[in-house]
């Protein structure tokens, strides 16, 4: 609604784009999460770098009308069981 999007990693440049928005999203929305410990840029690297070039991905990005990164989520299969892992939206949003 209101032109928000849903967007798969693979449409993004990866390195040079989405990781970086992913890095300051994630330490933006979680920074008061109980327990969170906030880790750096190639940290959250090498944790997605399994979903690079992959069209069907178990992850979305959501974008904004005005093309700005507003938020994520990354969600598994394990087990034949559902996992949504993380959700995370801007707070401008």
């Amino acid at each position: 609604s209101q032109g928000f999007q849903f967007k798969g990693f693979s449409d993004f440049d990866y390195d040079r784009e989405l990781i970086p928005a992913l890095h300051e999203l994630s330490l933006l929305v979680f920074k008061d999460n109980f327990l969170y410990e906030p880790i750096d840029l190639a940290g959250v690297r090498a944790l997605y770098s399994g979903m690079k070039g992959e069209k069907l991905t178990p992850a979305n990005v959501v974008v904004s009308p005005d093309g700005k990164i507003a938020g994520f989520c990354i969600f598994f299969i394990e087990n034949d069981h559902l996992v949504y892992k993380t959700a995370a939206v801007h707070p401008e949003y």
